[in-house]
């Protein structure tokens, strides 16, 4: 009975090794997709306009309060998604390049603090991109 136990073990350690190799081709393959949106971004105008929302008073109308929106500042979305997809491009080809190692090492840890710190980094830019392409406001 734990012959069997043995070799479900070793069988299973076997497939994580095979698994572990594959993800080298996965992080290249990754990396070649995210260039290839980079270079889909790079071709459409998101020009987006950074409003805020006043409120005014004026003396002639005493007592009635009047809301205006006043252009702040134009973003460029491309930028901020071009960040996001540059970190996620170098992300990926440290971690099939330089890194393997210590990503391996790391995933036979059952942990994978290289991707936190991607995550980390990456997903302020991305949430802040997709505010800014909703047109989504702030009326507090």
């Amino acid at each position: 009975m734990a012959s069997i136990f043995r070799s479900i073990i070793t069988a299973g350690r076997d497939r994580q090794l095979r698994d572990i190799g594959a993800l080298r081709t996965y992080n290249l393959v990754v990396a070649a997709v995210h260039a290839g949106l980079l270079y889909m971004f790079m071709q459409i105008d998101m020009s987006r306009p950074v409003t805020i929302l006043a409120i005014e008073s004026h003396a002639s109308t005493e007592g009635v309060i009047q809301t205006a929106t006043d252009t702040v500042l134009t973003v460029d979305i491309f930028v901020i998604i071009a960040s996001y997809l540059g970190i996620a491009i170098t992300a990926h080809l440290l971690v099939a390049t330089v890194l393997w190692k210590r990503y391996v090492s790391y995933l036979k840890q059952h942990r994978n603090p290289l991707r936190w710190i991607e995550y980390s980094l990456s997903c302020s830019l991305m949430l802040v991109a997709l505010a800014l392409a909703v047109g989504m406001a702030d009326y507090a």
